[in-house]
């Protein structure tokens, strides 16, 4: 008799409330990790620490020609050099600095892809990204074989193997500028750094 229908609401209420906002804070919060882990997949930061692992390995061991092709960029004389003192197309800080430029511009432009692409083809993020990869792959060697074709034309092969070197040089140069800038597209602000990077590539 001395229990009233308040008392017994009271008892009630704490019971109801917590499970209603346990299971919303839980849906909010399932909602919050599929949009980041679809926004920024897993292999993205995979790429980037692999990218500055070889960069840090290539500084290690080969400072002095990761010098030389950081002044190749700017002066004449260094990349003729550079040039001279070996075949940068087949030498190891060679290959490795061309594999991060490759990994970076086709991550920039997998990232910028949403900003401009209304439809996306339907296809796993990492094929697309293989799939860019392998564009830009596949256009380098088609500049290469169009850069022969034309030396063995006009007998220009000095020259088309200095222009070769000299645009070679600029993308391992590119690679290591890119590799900065996208971390901070994919992590950061996209929009900003998006103009950023595409305002240094321009130059």
């Amino acid at each position: 008799d001395s229990i009233f229908s308040d008392t017994l609401q009271l008892i009630k209420s704490p019971e109801v409330y917590p499970s209603l906002i346990t299971e919303n804070l839980h849906s909010g919060e399932m909602t919050a990790i599929e949009r980041t882990t679809a926004e920024h997949p897993f292999w993205v930061a995979g790429i980037l620490i692999a990218s500055f692992v070889l960069l840090a390995w290539g500084r290690i061991f080969f400072s002095r020609r990761l010098e030389m092709i950081f002044r190749a960029v700017f002066a004449k004389n260094y990349a003729n050099q550079l040039i001279r003192e070996g075949n940068i197309f087949n030498e190891r800080i060679g290959l490795v600095l061309f594999m991060i430029y490759l990994a970076m511009i086709s991550l920039f432009v997998y990232l910028a892809a949403p900003l401009f692409a209304k439809s996306i083809p339907a296809i796993s993020p990492v094929l697309l990204y293989l799939s860019i990869i392998g564009f830009f792959l596949g256009f380098w060697f088609m500049k290469v074989m169009v850069s022969k074709f034309l030396s063995a034309l006009f007998n220009t092969t000095e020259h088309s193997r200095e222009l070769l070197s000299n645009m070679y040089l600029y993308n391992l140069f590119a690679g290591i500028l890119l590799l900065p800038l996208i971390t901070c597209m994919a992590f950061a602000r996209l929009e900003i750094f998006f103009y950023v990077t595409l305002g240094i590539l321009f130059i």
